[in-house]
C-alpha cells in the first residue's frame, strides 16, 4: 500500500518538527517536504508532489484566497491527482 504523501507549512519550525515525528510513527504516511511560508510551499509542493498539504492559513505574509487560487492550476501539473489543503 502507497504510503500518504504529506506537505507541512507552518512558520513555527517546532510546530513543524512536532508534526513531522507524529507523522513519521505513522507507518502509511510519509512528510515528502516542508516550507516556513505558503510562497514557497506553492513551489516546494510542485515538485514534492504531495497527497495532502498541511498549512497554516493563519501565517502571514500571503493572504488565503491566494494561497487557494495558486493551487488551483495544481491538479493539471501533477497529471490529474487532487491535493487536498488541510488547515493547521
Amino acid at each position: 500500500m502507497a504510503k500518504i504523501r504529506i506537505f507541512l507549512t507552518d512558520d513555527h519550525t517546532l510546530f513543524r518538527q512536532g508534526i513531522r515525528t507524529l507523522i513519521g510513527s505513522e507507518s502509511d504516511m510519509e512528510v515528502v517536504g516542508e516550507a516556513s511560508n505558503a510562497v514557497d510551499a506553492i513551489a516546494q509542493s510542485a515538485e514534492a508532489k504531495p497527497d495532502v498539504v498541511l498549512m497554516d492559513i493563519g501565517m502571514t505574509g500571503l493572504a488565503k484566497s491566494r494561497v487557494r487560487r495558486s493551487w488551483r492550476p495544481l491538479p493539471s501539473r501533477f497529471q490529474g491527482s487532487r491535493v487536498p489543503i488541510t488547515p493547521l
